[in-house]
């Protein structure tokens, strides 16, 4: 790993990815990911902005759905205008369509016309030339080829959809709808021209069953209950907005109404969840006043709603006023318990609709200015909301996890040389670039930012740009030239590599800087802060680092207690600056901010140092007011093993936080009173634990009950049976790995039911390889002929993906039977 590298523990880290490249981030097309740390990708295809023969005005689409064969039978009737060429021939983007008649309309009559289709592009001949001047309306009547038996892995690049059929599973799963348009991917369900750098206004006609609910861009109008007992529900979006953020949904959903300076706020959830809505996105109304009053720029749209589907596939699309989110972040009020970071998610579409809606980039290559902008304003939130340590937690998770992409390849941030757009989905546009933009924040200062980035919304509302058009911007408010901070950060592929040294000879404070990155990554200009500690006084030091190797030297009055790289200012790097047991003590007990704490957390974590120092230091940090050092330190005990000593001198103190107000606090004790030399002596403190609150603790407590505790058996038993009727996943996974390590013969049927209910819920397909686990601990054969017919069940008939791979994966654990041999030769993962 990286030195430095802010590695939190992954139970602090829990937030639900905002982006594609968080449930992927390796997908990256015809990348080289096994080119060397330092490489630019150079001979793949450069990727220009769209070329704009026409301008799309308005989109009307009537649409009803054949829900057998998975099909959309649509009619869309398209204006457009020339941009500025004459034109006599009009191409939309159109992906895998049946075509049945396309019309041009004139002056209210319509007109059939010569047309072409090659599957991907509709070429409409238009008769005449027509200047920029005109109007041209043409109307589609299509529909899309069936869904049935076709691969629906939307992440693969060249397997696309744009519009997914999620079918009834039982009583855990109703049927559903729901489309997704980014990156040029609704042209698979309506023909367009599928650029980022186009915008329209739109209508929306969606017939569906009386029971379903839709959803779509703008305003619901009014509804129609038509003879055949279907509903019409007619959809309108006056404002232009590009055709990546058309959406639709339909399903059963509970409505739940809410309002914010007249403008409807609704939320879509399962109707299990209703009474729960308001607690999920409970701060949606606040975060609306927040981010109209943070960009001096009132929320721009005629209403904001939020649903969450079942299947999808990432963490949420910010569809103009339409969000649509993944159902990892609904739950009860125990969920919501654990669920600490859901305004992540939240917070990033909603600022979406400010930089990405309002003003989008003009092609994918651009699209820092949509996902790091809109990360920005997460992170402006949660230090409006819950102060700087929980904003600087999100920005110490996009550090580690860029540095952890970044071993793997390094490219620009804006980079236009690419195969698929999916490739620029990853952990440089949406951390390195919201990492840059925080390093400018604090070199421009707040108030300069935010007015730049104010204007640059005022002036470019309602289009698309680039990053120099957001660079003039900070420039015109700052009145700096950065050409210099662009190049570097976002057209330069790499980051920084220092290695820094001090020392203290003669009255004078000698610091050496090293830069250390291979190229073609640039020497950089950095502006750094040094913080320098004379009995018990902070003096800042400003430098600037601008060659391979550096000196710099200052007058003091006597050696430093600590000389410190502030990591406030955000570098984007690594930085290698040896500290003692002394100066990282020292560190924690003076530092102001997330970073300089947690830096000597880290240290205490990396480095065998004495026992003495070992406790006496992380018992301050077991009484800091911030739960997450408290997470971190007992990670860090856990992690030197179990030494008695260690954990007698901290268990008061450990005891104390099994009380704690934070639920991964209290869950992070149980887990470390568990490690210690003598376990079982804490089992009071489990057995109460099992009535917590919070799932997560209650799990926790399950566990180290179930493993540590030397209670009579079968009290012991009869206590553990009371959690199957649990449908958490962790509970029931901590249950069914028991009962497998127990090889209790009697639990087949609890965990067999149990999968056949809840395994297509989102992270419950893992119950597929833990009946899997039981039935081979037990090894009852007529169970395993069981398990095994159910995994094949789905890998004929599942057709998503995550599911179908955990059936794959849980069949390749299986005993190798004829006929798991069988099944394995016959399926392809």
């Amino acid at each position: 790993m990286p030195k430095r590298l802010l590695n939190i523990p992954i139970f602090i880290l829990i937030t639900f990815a905002c982006f594609w490249g968080a449930f992927n981030p390796s997908i990256a097309g015809a990348v080289n990911l096994n080119a060397k740390p330092g490489s630019q990708q150079t001979s793949i295809t450069y990727q220009p902005a769209a070329t704009k023969l026409h301008d799309l005005i308005h989109t009307k689409l009537e649409i009803k759905f054949d829900w057998e064969k998975q099909q959309l039978h649509g009619t869309a009737t398209i204006q457009v205008k020339p941009h500025f060429y004459p034109q006599s021939q009009l191409v939309l983007d159109a992906r895998d369509f049946i075509i049945h008649s396309v019309i041009i309309v004139d002056n209210e009559e319509k007109k059939g016309c010569l047309y072409s289709y090659d599957n991907q592009q509709l070429t409409i001949s238009l008769g005449h030339l027509y200047t920029r001047d005109d109007s041209i309306t043409v109307e589609i009547d299509y529909t899309t080829q069936s869904m049935q038996g076709r691969p629906k892995y939307h992440l693969k690049p060249g397997i696309n959809q744009g519009i997914y059929f999620i079918d009834e599973q039982g009583e855990n799963k109703a049927s559903q709808i729901w489309t997704q348009g980014e990156p040029n991917t609704n042209s698979y369900w309506f023909p367009t021209i599928d650029a980022p750098n186009q915008r329209c206004t739109q209508e929306m006609y969606i017939t569906v069953e009386d029971r379903f609910k839709t959803l779509s861009n703008g305003v619901l109008i009014y509804t129609t209950l038509n003879d055949d007992q279907t509903r019409t529900d007619y959809w309108r979006m006056d404002l232009p907005h590009p055709p990546y953020l058309f959406m639709l949904a339909v399903g059963e959903f509970a409505e739940v109404v809410d309002e914010w300076n007249d403008i409807p706020v609704t939320y879509y959830v399962e109707p299990a969840y209703e009474k729960h809505a308001k607690n999920i996105f409970g701060h949606t109304t606040e975060m609306l006043d927040f981010f109209s009053e943070k960009l001096d720029y009132p929320y721009p749209w005629p209403k904001y709603s939020q649903m969450i589907v079942r299947d999808y596939f990432t963490g949420a699309m910010e569809n103009t006023t339409a969000v649509i989110l993944t159902e990892a972040i609904q739950g009860d009020e125990r969920d919501l318990l654990d669920k600490v970071d859901r305004d992540e998610i939240i917070a990033h579409e909603l600022c979406h609709h400010w930089f990405g809606n309002l003003v989008t980039c003009e092609s994918w290559s651009q699209l820092l200015l949509n996902e790091s902008l809109a990360s920005i304003g997460t992170h402006l939130w949660y230090d409006y909301k819950y102060g700087p340590y929980e904003r600087d937690r999100l920005i110490a998770k996009s550090m580690a996890n860029y540095l952890e992409e970044a071993q793997l390849k390094q490219v620009s941030v804006v980079r236009d040389c690419y195969t698929y757009p999916i490739e620029l989905f990853d952990c440089h546009t949406y951390h390195k670039g919201t990492l840059v933009m925080h390093m400018l924040r604090t070199y421009l200062g707040e108030e300069a930012f935010l007015q730049s980035l104010s204007q640059y919304l005022k002036k470019y509302a309602f289009s698309a740009t680039d990053m120099h058009q957001l660079r003039k911007a900070f420039e015109e408010v700052s009145g700096q030239d950065l050409n210099w901070f662009f190049n570097q950060w976002f057209l330069s592929s790499g980051h920084p590599v220092l290695r820094i040294e001090h020392t203290y000879a003669n009255g004078r404070l000698i610091l050496k800087v090293w830069q250390k990155q291979a190229r073609p990554s640039p020497v950089y200009w950095l502006p750094l802060a040094i913080d320098v500690w004379i009995g018990g006084k902070k003096e800042r030091y400003h430098i600037t680092v601008d060659k391979t190797y550096q000196e710099f030297t200052w007058p003091v009055a006597q050696q430093p207690e600590l000389v410190y790289v502030d990591r406030n200012y955000l570098l984007v790097g690594e930085i290698d600056h040896p500290q003692t047991v002394q100066s990282s003590k020292y560190l924690y007990k003076r530092g102001e901010d997330f970073f300089s704490k947690y830096e000597a957390i880290k240290y205490f974590s990396n480095n065998k140092v004495e026992l003495a120092n070992y406790c006496n230091f992380f018992k301050r940090v077991l009484r800091d007011d911030y739960w997450g050092f408290k997470v971190i330190a007992m990670e860090a005990i856990r992690n030197y093993g179990r030494q008695e000593k260690i954990y007698s001198a901290l268990e008061e103190d450990l005891i104390a936080l099994s009380e704690d107000p934070h639920s991964l606090v209290r869950e992070a004790v149980l887990h470390t009173l568990g490690t210690s030399q003598s376990p079982d002596k804490y089992t009071d403190i489990y057995k109460n634990a099992l009535e917590d609150p919070s799932y997560r603790v209650a799990n926790a407590a399950l566990y180290t009950y179930a493993n540590y505790s030397k209670e009579d058996q079968a009290v012991k038993e009869a206590i553990i049976e009371n959690f199957e009727d649990y449908n958490d996943i962790n509970i029931i996974t901590t249950l069914a790995t028991y009962y497998a390590n127990a090889k209790q013969p009697d639990k087949y049927d609890w965990l067999k039911g149990k999968t056949d209910k809840l395994y297509t819920q989102l992270g419950f397909e893992s119950l597929l390889s833990l009946l899997v686990k039981y039935t081979t601990a037990v090894i009852a054969t007529n169970q395993q002929e069981d398990t095994l017919a159910l995994l094949q069940s789905i890998l004929e008939n599942n057709p998503i993906p995550r599911i179908y791979l955990a059936a794959y994966d849980a069949l390749q654990n299986m005993p190798r039977t004829r006929n798991v041999k069988k099944l394995l030769n016959e399926t392809k993962k």
